[in-house]
């Protein structure tokens, strides 16, 4: 079990969202008229479910459709506790240096494993959440290591030693078929699927798109008339990394060859230039009869 102080912020690749000011106007108009469809309560501080769309987020306020397709305004309530939450998809695209990961793979008694990883779940650490104490099987889900199960489960009578290991750590460098993560203070190697498969589920709205489903708790306090969220969780409906992982597959194609009609083309072109490099004067001016300044022959004398 491996455990040591390490940078929590994350190398998060975040996606374009709308700007402070339009949130901002926006949120001052939904506040002036809210739709009676997703405040249909009693007057008060009661909860309300939230359905609908996420359509954008700027910090605590966010930007959501309800099922009529009114927009409405929200602010997460931090001072209550108001917590927001990501649960997708992904392919191996999204996975950078600097991303935090875990996974359960099976291993033999001496550490090798026995199949390349298939799955990992994108992980984002909680400095509040490393700083408490828990068992060695809580901190195989939280705090960077790499954890034997066998060590850690209590063997039952007649059983045979449970031949996971869990691993929670950095990455360091990934390729096509392996990946180096930085595991508290152990480097691991691992041989990965070339379709690696990635879950997310953390506490941010990170890496949520237009569209995408929500449910949640809120109130509308009818004084400020405001939109408090409670919680909200949204769920990606789209694969993410998808495009990514086209556009680096495109990078990453060899060079077309040239067709030979091509190549004699090109090769015309290039005798063209050549000619022409070869018809240009050497000095400045001399082709329409004027030379440059510094060239000028001097003057004659005036008569006496």
């Amino acid at each position: 079990m491996y455990f040591y102080p390490i940078d929590l912020r994350p190398a998060w690749n975040g996606y374009a969202r709308q700007s402070l000011v339009a949130f901002v106007l926006a949120f001052a108009i939904s506040a002036m008229f809210p739709p009676a469809s997703i405040f249909a309560q009693p007057a008060g501080r009661g909860d309300i479910d939230l359905e609908g769309s996420f359509e954008g987020a700027q910090g605590a306020m966010v930007r959501l459709k309800d099922p009529q397709g009114n927009y409405v305004m929200g602010t997460v309530d931090q001072r209550s506790g108001g917590t927001v939450s990501y649960r997708g998809k992904a392919n191996r695209a999204v996975l950078k240096p600097g991303t935090f990961v875990k996974f359960a793979n099976s291993a033999t008694p001496d550490g090798t494993f026995l199949a390349p990883l298939n799955k990992v779940d994108l992980y984002m650490p909680n400095p509040e959440v490393l700083k408490r104490r828990a068992t060695p099987a809580q901190m195989s889900l939280t705090h960077p290591g790499i954890y034997v199960m066998a060590a850690i489960t209590p063997l039952q009578p007649g059983g045979s030693p449970d031949p996971e290991v869990r691993v929670v750590g950095r990455i360091v460098a990934i390729e096509e078929t392996s990946m180096t993560l930085q595991c508290g203070d152990r480097p691991l190697k691992i041989e990965i699927e070339p379709d690696l498969r990635v879950e997310l589920n953390v506490p941010s709205l990170e890496w949520a798109q237009s569209g995408d489903k929500i449910t949640g708790k809120g109130f509308f306090n009818p004084e400020t008339r405001q939109l408090m969220i409670r919680s909200l969780m949204v769920t990606g409906s789209k694969t993410l990394g998808t495009e990514l992982a086209a556009q680096n597959a495109q990078m990453a194609a060899p060079e077309k060859k040239m067709t030979a009609k091509e190549k004699a083309l090109a090769k015309k072109e290039e005798a063209l230039a050549k000619k022409l490099k070869k018809s240009m004067p050497d000095t400045p001016g001399d082709a329409d009869g004027i030379k440059p300044l510094g060239d000028a022959e001097p003057s004659a004398a005036p008569e006496k």
